[in-house]
């Protein structure tokens, strides 16, 4: 099982290392930027399955590249901040945490953000396997009948 990809982004790197370093113990493979410049290289780079970032701004930037539409996204703002919350929110972010972060709430809602969006994906795959299935019988079905037809065709004849 490939082990999941973190960006952790913030100008602050306090707030870099209380994210990143218990994400990396719990067995993420975990980058880090200060600004925007760094995330959008090493997010375009690595393809992260999760960003973890706290400025609008930068949030903003990240969602404008196409190459993570299917990036988990989650948001931290700073307390007295409500406006960026809400702005996260409906920039379709996962999840807002507020600053000072609880590292242990972070790991467990980040992990079962990654496991739901992989249980999506199975599903989308069963699905995709299965209409193919279901196509290919019906295709089968189609030329059975018509086989059997031709064979009715041909013992009428016979008689």
């Amino acid at each position: 099982m490939k082990r999941s990809k973190i960006l952790v982004v913030d100008d602050f790197s306090g707030n870099v290392e209380l994210c990143a370093l218990p994400l990396a113990t719990s067995g993420y493979n975990v980058f880090t930027a200060r600004n925007e410049k760094e995330a959008l290289e090493i997010a375009t780079a690595q393809q992260p399955d999760v960003i973890l970032l706290g400025k609008l701004d930068t949030l903003n930037l990240l969602k404008s590249e196409s190459k993570l539409d299917s990036t988990l996204m989650f948001f931290m703002v700073d307390e007295e901040n409500g406006d960026d919350f809400t702005q996260g929110l409906k920039a379709g972010i996962v999840d807002c945490f507020r600053k000072p972060v609880d590292s242990r709430v972070i790991t467990n809602r980040i992990k079962n953000a990654i496991r739901l969006k992989a249980s999506k994906e199975t599903a989308t795959l069963l699905k995709q396997r299965l209409n193919k299935e279901v196509a290919l019988r019906t295709n089968l079905h189609r030329e059975n009948h018509k086989l059997a037809k031709a064979l009715t065709d041909a013992n009428v004849k016979l008689h």
